[in-house]
């Protein structure tokens, strides 16, 4: 089994454990995979807003911001070639 499978399976167990999910956004974010990264970060936002009324914890709150400036850098970084 793939880690991204394991995970799913986990979260599909228990969907409001945030470790899962960070460590799923960490498998996106190794795969350089911004649309999936993204989707996930802004889907378990969503539910967790809406289950326990509160954010992602901060480290993942962290991970995300972080993610969002290396990509923003990445694309400035290209577009400077042209």
């Amino acid at each position: 089994l793939s880690t991204k499978r394991v995970l799913y399976k986990l979260i599909e167990m228990d969907n409001l454990n945030e470790r899962y999910h960070e460590l799923l956004l960490n498998v996106f974010r190794f795969d350089d995979d911004y649309v999936a990264f993204t989707r996930h970060y802004e889907d378990l936002k969503a539910l967790l807003l809406k289950e326990l009324d509160q954010p992602p914890n901060p480290s993942i709150q962290a991970l995300y911001q972080q993610y969002r400036d290396d990509a923003e850098a990445s694309f400035k970084n290209e577009r400077a070639h042209f």
